[in-house]
């Protein structure tokens, strides 16, 4: 079984994509042109949150990429039992993320990206504002309080 999901965002900064992974725990593999997953598409996840064959993913490139990220310490490449990695994949005018969310494998992802990636894209999003304001010239913190990203900047 497999349930292929596809993460509505568009990247266009990698080296942003980059430090937010090391940042959770996770390895990007730069020019890594396959990803782990379950290797065959079932069509059984249509209609469900997130499906990225709903999303207009083709089930044909499934498990292709342009880069790939994996959580640090696990090998990927390991076939249907895991673990799997996370697919950066080209959409429109940068990237998208697609990746495998079934069983222990699809868990250990979540783990440590957050489910649908959403604690890896706030790290993102934390990264990109905090360029923007050194860029204005504040003098910037990065706190995790209580698991939120908190980031204090001063002029």
């Amino acid at each position: 079984m497999s349930h292929v999901e596809g993460v509505e965002f568009e990247c266009s900064d990698l080296d942003a994509l980059k430090v937010a992974v090391e940042r959770r725990g996770g390895e990007f593999m730069q020019g890594q042109t396959t990803h782990a997953w379950w290797g065959r598409f079932m069509n059984d996840s249509s209609g469900m949150k997130n499906s990225a064959a709903d999303q207009g993913f083709d089930p044909k490139t499934f498990g292709t990429c342009e880069h790939a990220i994996r959580v640090a310490g696990v090998p990927g490449r390991m076939g249907p039992s895991g673990p799997w990695e996370v697919g950066v994949v080209r959409r429109g005018e940068g990237y998208a993320l697609v990746f495998d969310n079934i069983g222990a494998p699809g868990k250990a992802l979540e783990q440590a990206f957050g489910r649908h990636c959403g604690v890896l894209l706030d790290e993102m999003a934390a990264e990109l504002s905090i360029r923007e304001m050194l860029r204005d010239g504040y003098r910037v913190n990065r706190l995790e309080v209580s698991g939120a990203i908190v980031i204090q900047a001063v002029r």
